[in-house]
C-alpha cells in the first residue's frame, strides 16, 4: 500500500486523503483490542516510509524549485494569495489610463454590454437567497447529486432496512469483516468530512471529493443486494440522462439558461473561435486564460497559443518554459500581438497600445458573430442565445 500511495500522490495530491483514510480505520482496529492489528503493528510505519521513499524524488525536485507545484495547489485548493510564479518575462497587465486607448475601444461596446446585462443575465428574485444558502448546503447537495436517480432505492432500501435493524446487521457481518468495514467506512467519511470543511473557507468543486463514492459503493452494495432489479432500472435511466448530457453538450438540446449552463460554458464555440484565431497574422497570439489556451491547442494543434500572465490564475502555460517561450524582449523587436480575453476592457500593457478590437459573441444557434469597434453601436442582429463573450485585440508597441 505504501507503494501504491507513493505512485498516487505523483499523479494527484489529492492521494494525501488515503492517509486519513487508514489511519481511521487503523484506529478502529487498534481500539477494537486485537494487539497484533491496527496502530500497533509496525506495519502501517513501514508503509507510510515506503510511500514517502517512492514520493521523495518529487519533494527533492520541488526543494529545487521553490516548491512551485505546493504553492499552487495551495492556492487553487485554499483560495491563498497568489504567489510570484510565472516564468514568464511578460509583464503583468495595469489599469488602464481614463482617457487611454482602452477605454476608448471598450466605449464602442458599453450599450451592448449593459444591454445584454440588463436583457439576459438579470437574477430572478430568489437567486440571492439561493447563493447564500448554497454556502452551507452546496457543497453536500452536490456530492448526493452524484448517485442521480440511485438516491430512490438508497432511501427506500434504508427505510426498510431501518424496521428489520438486528436482521440487517447480521446480514452485513456475514458479508464483509470488520476490517473491511472499517476500510470502506473511512473511505466514503473521510473526503466528504475533509473536503467539507473546506467548504467552509474557499471554493470546494463537486469532483473534488467523489473519489468517496468507491467507498460508498462497498457499503452500499450490501444494503442494496435485495433489491437489484430495481437497482438495474434506476441505474439505466441515470445512464440515459449522462447520454442526454452528452447530446446537449453537442447540439444544445435542453431549455438551460445560457450563461448559467456550464456543459455549454465549457465546451460550446471554442472549435469555432480556434478556426478564426488560426487566420490571424501579424504578431503573436495570447490569451486571458488557461480555458481558451488549452482548448484552442486542442482544436487547432499547430497554434502557438499561449497565455498571458497576471489576467486570470497562473497555469501550465506559465509554470513550463516550453509553453511560455515569448520574452518581453522579444515582443518588443517583433512590435505587434493578438490577445483573445473575455473581459470587455483590454488590459493596459506596458509599452503596447490596443489599435483594433472585435467581440467574439458565441451564440448557442448562431456560432460565432464577429462584431469590430467601428460598428458595434449600429449592429443590431445580435443573437440573444450567448454561451461565451469574447474579446479579441490587437496591439502594436509604442
Amino acid at each position: 500500500m505504501g507503494v501504491f500511495t507513493g505512485m498516487g500522490l505523483w499523479a494527484k495530491y489529492t492521494m494525501l486523503l488515503i492517509g486519513v483514510v487508514f489511519l481511521w480505520a487503523l484506529i478502529r482496529e487498534s481500539l477494537s483490542g486485537k494487539s497484533s492489528n491496527g496502530l500497533k503493528s509496525p506495519w502501517p510505519y513501514a508503509g507510510g516510509l515506503v510511500a514517502l521513499l517512492v514520493f521523495s524524488p518529487h519533494l527533492l525536485w520541488n526543494a529545487d524549485n521553490d516548491w512551485i507545484t505546493f504553492k499552487f495547489q495551495l492556492r487553487h485548493g485554499f483560495s491563498l494569495d497568489r504567489p510570484e510564479m510565472p516564468i514568464s518575462t511578460l509583464p503583468a497587465p495595469e489599469i488602464p489610463d481614463p482617457n487611454g486607448p482602452e477605454l476608448a475601444l471598450a466605449s464602442a461596446f458599453s450599450d451592448i454590454i449593459l444591454a445584454q446585462e440588463r436583457n439576459e443575465l438579470r437574477p430572478k428574485f430568489w437567486e440571492p437567497a439561493l447563493k447564500k444558502l448554497n454556502i452551507y448546503l452546496g457543497f453536500y447537495s452536490s456530492q448526493f447529486a452524484i448517485w442521480g436517480l440511485l438516491l430512490f432505492p438508497l432511501i427506500a432500501a434504508w427505510r426498510r432496512q431501518h424496521k428489520n435493524r438486528k436482521d440487517h446487521r447480521v446480514r452485513i457481518k456475514q458479508a464483509m469483516t470488520p476490517g473491511a468495514t472499517q476500510i470502506f467506512t473511512s473511505s466514503f467519511a473521510a473526503p466528504l468530512i475533509v473536503f467539507g470543511l473546506i467548504s467552509l473557507i474557499s471554493k470546494v468543486e463537486a469532483n473534488w471529493s467523489a473519489m468517496y463514492v468507491i467507498g460508498a459503493a462497498g457499503l452500499i452494495g450490501l444494503h442494496l443486494t435485495p433489491y437489484i432489479r430495481n437497482i438495474v432500472s434506476y441505474a439505466a435511466a441515470n445512464a440515459a440522462i449522462v447520454g442526454l448530457l452528452i447530446l446537449h453538450a453537442n447540439t444544445g438540446i435542453l431549455p438551460l439558461r445560457e450563461h448559467r449552463d456550464r456543459i455549454l460554458n465549457e465546451t460550446h464555440g471554442y472549435g469555432d473561435l480556434a478556426e478564426i484565431a488560426a487566420k490571424l497574422h501579424g504578431g503573436p497570439l495570447f490569451s486571458d486564460s488557461y480555458q481558451i489556451a488549452s482548448m484552442l491547442r486542442f482544436y487547432q494543434p499547430k497554434l502557438a497559443i499561449r497565455q498571458w500572465p497576471g489576467i486570470t490564475r497562473d497555469s501550465e502555460f506559465l509554470r513550463r518554459p516550453e509553453l511560455s517561450d515569448m520574452n518581453y524582449e522579444t515582443l518588443l523587436q517583433i512590435g505587434s500581438f493578438w490577445l483573445i480575453t473575455s473581459e470587455q476592457i483590454p488590459p493596459k500593457i506596458k509599452g503596447f497600445k490596443p489599435i483594433e478590437m472585435a467581440q467574439l459573441r458565441d451564440c448557442k444557434d448562431a456560432g460565432i458573430q464577429v462584431i469590430k469597434a467601428s460598428v458595434a453601436g449600429a449592429f443590431d442582429a445580435r443573437c440573444k442565445a450567448l454561451i461565451h463573450d469574447w474579446f479579441l485585440l490587437s496591439y502594436t508597441s509604442l
